[in-house]
């Protein structure tokens, strides 16, 4: 199977397929190289079907996007989320939310 796999789905059962074979220590030396080298054409059919599934899960979560670069994939520390981001900034004060609130009377400046 040399050809591009019509899903993500085919690609994995083919990466299936070719590592069993590969296991099996009956295949000639010429042709594991062979399945190894669909293999990873198969894997990089993969990494590039999830990366653009990502990108759709960012959009419908209403998230910021970042190109997506497979050969150098971010660092889980270094991505974050617009929530993350939020929680890095601090909360205002209640004073620059209420203005001066005289807190014994419990009066709201409105």
């Amino acid at each position: 199977m040399s050809k591009t796999p019509k899903s993500f789905e085919d690609a994995i059962a083919r990466l299936e397929e070719l590592t069993q074979q590969i296991q099996s220590n009956e295949t000639p030396l010429e042709d594991a190289l062979k399945n190894y080298e669909e293999g990873r054409k198969l894997v990089q059919f993969c990494r590039q079907k999830l990366a653009e599934v990502e990108q759709k899960l960012h959009i419908l979560d209403n998230e910021e996007l970042v190109p997506v670069d497979l050969d150098n994939p971010p660092q889980a520390a270094t991505v974050k989320t617009k929530a993350a981001r939020k929680a890095d900034k601090p909360a205002p004060a209640s004073d620059e939310l209420w203005g001066n609130v005289n807190h014994d009377n419990h009066e709201i400046p409105f």
